[in-house]
């Protein structure tokens, strides 16, 4: 989707706000747990014939063995490169077959393998995933194949500037600890890995017991508990549970980094700290305000930067939870001449949001927003069967999805202000720029008192 069109959705949001959109137990799921111990979440919808299935494992970057990063990722991509029943080119054409679309990934705590279809052919499409998931080929032939290729895509992503500015966050911001180490690896990371490695994280994780079956559609729940007990009755053990190491303490005051990545025309700016956890009782609020400086195109940071200066085509910021931490991320992006304005911009629109005395109708317009966008997060029964399992990694009660409007409508300005002043505070902060530091170094280097430091990447 472009920025003109996700600009163009937020507008209308703003314009209709979702006062129909109501709690109903139409999305409250129904639960089961398999003879095997795989958790089975089901959400019914009748509308169409149609069917869309997540199933999480937990298997994560937060798995890998350390100085083997990439592990998770490399063994995601070799699920769909055959099993031990049938080649690559057979599993491709199975899928095909029932009109299927496929995808597995790794992402920091989990592997996902998602999947939509006919809803007639979901027995078949149960069988093709415990397939992909319980009897993977993993040759060593396909990780030299794979490794190949993931060595070139992270070569020619960090010669691009948004990726190396994503990488660096969540890296510095999680110094030496799993949160923080990359999804793609490095280039030494990956070529440490061995096929017995990737067994090994299969053997050891992908397992029914921690595992959750997500699915959304034309289904009825009894049936789809009796079709996946068929389906994964081979499917056996239990993965370990695991703890991510204690979290890294959080910096006293602001760092500066710089980061350059030679021959561009323009610099990424990021503003990032961490924040409190998706379970706490004043993240909601949180969320709400981030939506007042950075969640549609009437926020704050997409007004001050985009609409009155014009230094660039977006400004945005977000909040991304672990199961025991978040991250709020702001960015931005211009040339490299308007580096300097563009940094101060949204360094003041940062701290007079986190100043509170808010106006109301500037929060009654992110309110609006928020509201508005949230149909989007229930278009698709795959962007619900999603969300379904997102709901289980962090914990959140049953009726989460259902109660979400009522639950933005309660929180009011003065509780928002509060939890951005509470748990945004002065310290633990980053500043980010990414760039060609030849072009825009002396001009940012007495930015708030200066003391940049240079990051290298790998």
């Amino acid at each position: 989707m472009t920025r003109l069109v996700i600009a163009l959705v937020a507008m209308l949001a703003l314009l209709c706000p979702s006062e129909g959109f109501a709690a109903t137990d139409a999305l409250v799921p129904k639960d089961s747990t398999l003879g095997t111990g795989l958790d089975v979440r089901v959400i019914e919808d009748s509308n169409l014939p149609l069917v869309a299935v997540v199933l999480m494992v937990p298997a994560g970057v937060m798995h890998d063995e350390d100085g083997k990063q990439g592990t998770a990722t490399l063994t995601a991509w070799l699920l769909s490169e055959g099993t031990e029943d049938r080649s690559a080119f057979e599993l491709a054409e199975a899928i095909e077959n029932l009109g299927a679309e496929l995808a597995v990934d790794a992402g920091t705590a989990f592997t996902t393998v998602s999947a939509s279809f006919l809803s007639r052919d979901l027995p078949e499409g149960l069988a093709l995933l415990a397939e992909v998931v319980d009897r993977p080929l993993l040759s060593a032939e396909d990780l030299e194949l794979e490794r190949g290729r993931a060595q070139a895509s992270l070569s020619e992503n960090l010669a691009y500037a948004p990726f190396v500015a994503s990488r660096v966050v969540y890296g510095e911001l999680y110094p030496q600890h799993p949160f923080g180490w990359p999804e793609s690896g490095t280039q030494a990371t990956l070529e440490a890995i061995t096929i017995d490695d990737i067994r090994a994280l299969h053997d050891t994780r992908f397992r029914p017991r921690g595992s959750v079956l997500c699915i959304v559609g034309d289904v009825k729940s009894r049936a789809v508990t009796r079709q996946a007990e068929l389906a994964f009755s081979g499917w056996r053990g239990r993965a370990p549970v695991s703890e991510p190491p204690e979290l890294p303490a959080a910096w006293d005051g602001v760092r500066k980094l710089l980061v350059h990545v030679p021959e561009q025309s323009q610099v990424q700016i990021r503003v990032a700290r961490r924040t409190i956890q998706r379970t706490h009782p004043d993240h909601v609020a949180l969320r709400q305000a981030n939506a007042v400086v950075g969640g549609g195109f009437t926020s704050r940071l997409m007004q001050q930067i985009r609409v009155e200066r014009s230094l660039a085509y977006g400004a945005s910021s977000s909040v991304w939870s672990f199961d025991r931490d978040a991250v709020f991320h702001a960015r931005t992006f211009t040339a490299n001449d308007t580096a300097r304005e563009a940094l101060d911009v949204m360094w003041e629109v940062l701290g007079d949001w986190r100043a509170g005395d808010w106006p109301e109708e500037e929060y009654d317009r992110a309110i609006n927003y928020t509201l508005g966008a949230l149909p989007q997060v229930l278009e698709t029964r795959l962007s619900r069967a999603w969300h379904l399992a997102l709901m289980t990694y962090h914990g959140l009660p049953d009726d989460d999805l259902s109660r979400r409007a009522e639950v933005i409508r309660a929180v009011d300005r003065a509780t928002a202000e509060a939890a951005a002043i509470q748990h945004l505070d002065g310290d633990g902060w980053m500043v980010l720029v990414v760039g060609d530091l030849d072009a825009v170094r002396t001009g940012l280097e007495d930015f708030d008192g200066g003391g940049w430091e240079v990051v290298e990447v790998e």
